[in-house]
Protein backbone atom coordinates (compact mmCIF):
# COMPACT_ATOMS: atom_id res chain seq x y z
CA UNK A 1 0.00 0.00 0.00
CA UNK A 2 1.09 3.44 -0.40
CA UNK A 3 1.60 6.22 1.78
CA UNK A 4 -0.32 5.86 5.40
CA UNK A 5 -3.12 3.96 4.76
CA UNK A 6 -3.09 0.59 7.03
CA UNK A 7 -2.17 2.99 9.49
CA UNK A 8 -4.57 5.14 8.86
CA UNK A 9 -7.23 2.81 8.82
CA UNK A 10 -6.04 1.30 12.19
CA UNK A 11 -6.32 4.90 13.83
CA UNK A 12 -10.03 4.55 12.76
CA UNK A 13 -11.21 0.98 13.88
CA UNK A 14 -8.88 2.29 16.88
CA UNK A 15 -11.32 5.89 17.30
CA UNK A 16 -14.52 2.95 16.74
CA UNK A 17 -13.61 0.93 19.96
CA UNK A 18 -16.09 3.35 21.82
CA UNK A 19 -19.04 2.27 19.27
CA UNK A 20 -17.90 -1.07 18.14
CA UNK A 21 -16.21 -2.41 20.36
CA UNK A 22 -16.63 -5.76 19.85
CA UNK A 23 -15.79 -5.77 16.10
CA UNK A 24 -13.00 -3.36 16.74
CA UNK A 25 -11.48 -5.15 19.43
CA UNK A 26 -11.73 -8.53 17.18
CA UNK A 27 -9.64 -6.31 14.47
CA UNK A 28 -7.76 -5.37 16.54
CA UNK A 29 -6.26 -8.21 18.52
CA UNK A 30 -6.94 -11.28 17.13
CA UNK A 31 -7.19 -10.90 13.25
CA UNK A 32 -4.33 -9.37 11.34
CA UNK A 33 -5.83 -10.81 7.92
CA UNK A 34 -9.50 -9.09 9.01
CA UNK A 35 -7.23 -5.44 9.38
CA UNK A 36 -5.71 -6.32 6.02
CA UNK A 37 -9.25 -7.26 4.06
CA UNK A 38 -10.38 -3.90 5.69
CA UNK A 39 -7.51 -1.42 4.37
CA UNK A 40 -7.31 -3.44 1.12
CA UNK A 41 -11.98 -2.09 1.06
CA UNK A 42 -10.69 1.47 2.01
CA UNK A 43 -8.04 1.46 -0.23
CA UNK A 44 -10.49 0.45 -3.26
CA UNK A 45 -13.09 2.81 -2.12
CA UNK A 46 -10.99 5.87 -2.17
CA UNK A 47 -9.18 4.62 -5.24
CA UNK A 48 -12.80 4.35 -6.57
CA UNK A 49 -13.90 8.03 -5.31
CA UNK A 50 -16.84 6.36 -3.56
CA UNK A 51 -18.14 7.00 -0.26
CA UNK A 52 -19.76 4.44 2.57
CA UNK A 53 -23.31 5.74 3.36
CA UNK A 54 -23.70 4.97 7.39
CA UNK A 55 -27.07 6.61 7.24
CA UNK A 56 -29.43 4.08 8.82
CA UNK A 57 -32.73 5.74 8.26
Amino acid sequence: MKGNLPGAVQQGVVRALSSHQKLATLILKSDRQGMSALTDVIYELLKEDKDIDLDLD
